[in-house]
């Protein structure tokens, strides 16, 4: 039984030191939260001018992928088209036999 109340004791007088470190230092706590957010902004940065340095990223142009994918889709529409094609003309013929 005395074992249990010492460490009662022990687990609230640690309990209530942690308490009032933490209530001392919480102004600094704050204060480093916002110097390590602009470490990150910082870092994010310097990643985003080295990457605007590479000559790869200087020449990317959305234009060229845009102009790619539009051809691209133009020519399966006009293969859609000539499909599409052939088969009323299939149709047709088939249509003019039976008469």
């Amino acid at each position: 039984m005395m074992i249990y109340q010492i460490s009662l004791v022990v687990l609230m007088v640690s309990f209530l030191v942690l308490v009032y470190l933490f209530i001392k230092k919480a102004p600094q706590l704050i204060k480093l939260e916002d110097v390590s957010i602009k470490r990150k902004e910082n870092f994010f940065l310097r990643i985003k001018k080295k990457l605007t340095e590479i000559s790869f990223v200087k020449n990317f142009s959305w234009n060229t992928i845009f102009q790619k994918m539009l051809s691209r889709t133009r020519i399966i529409i006009l293969k859609i088209e000539n499909k599409i094609g052939d088969l009323l003309h299939f149709l047709r013929k088939k249509s003019e036999k039976k008469k």
